[in-house]
């Protein structure tokens, strides 16, 4: 009884290690979505034409989709509001504070991920933003802003916080240039060029 015992253990330890167990790095090449927020801090800059005019930094969220094309390669969709204060400065005294763009920037990237296995996952993309202004305040509620379209790069990385959930950290620059205009004639060029920082929480799915 106790040989027939034994044979039976040995064969369900055989049994046991014969069925191929789900590790967390099978469990996420079997995803092919992962969709991201993040909380961002987008730079700003002081190059216009004429000289003067000032945009200044946007804080924000932002959010994200990606798709595995294979192995090492995804696509991103990426999109964000920014609000960004514009000043023009004065010879003398406080600056005119000419109101706010609200910025909406969809960002088209094709990523490469250099390692596919492990709970570390770096990243670098590159594509290309449309920015559109889609509101205004105070004085540049009267004036035109166009749309900007322009390429864009990325780099970041994914840190597993379990099967399906993730960490992010992604630092992304695009080229954007605000021309404001009155009836047509143009009064000012606000050359951004922002470089955005991000950290958020994603889910694979």
């Amino acid at each position: 009884m106790s040989t027939f015992r034994s044979r039976t253990i040995c064969m369900l330890v055989l049994i046991t290690a014969a069925v191929p167990s789900s590790s967390p790095a099978s469990e996420q090449a079997e995803k092919h979505w992962v969709f991201t927020t993040r909380l961002f801090l987008s730079g700003s800059s002081d190059h216009s034409e004429p000289d003067g005019f000032s945009i200044y930094s946007s804080l924000g969220l932002e959010a994200s989709a990606v798709r595995r094309m294979g192995s090492h390669w995804s696509a991103e969709a990426c999109v964000r509001t920014e609000s960004r204060e514009v000043d023009e400065e004065q010879p003398f005294g406080p600056a005119n504070r000419l109101g706010s763009l609200e910025l909406l920037p969809v960002t088209l990237t094709a990523r490469y991920a250099p390692f596919i296995s492990g709970g570390f996952q770096p990243y670098a993309g590159a594509g290309a933003c449309l920015t559109v202004a889609w509101e205004k305040s105070g004085v540049l509620d009267s004036l035109d802003v166009g749309a900007h379209f322009g390429p864009a790069a990325q780099l970041g990385f994914d840190l597993a916080l379990g099967s399906n959930a993730l960490f992010n950290f992604d630092l992304r620059w695009n080229t954007l240039t605000c021309n404001i205009k009155n009836n047509g004639v143009s009064l000012a060029k606000l050359k951004v060029d922002p470089l955005s920082l991000g950290v958020g929480v994603g889910f694979r799915l």
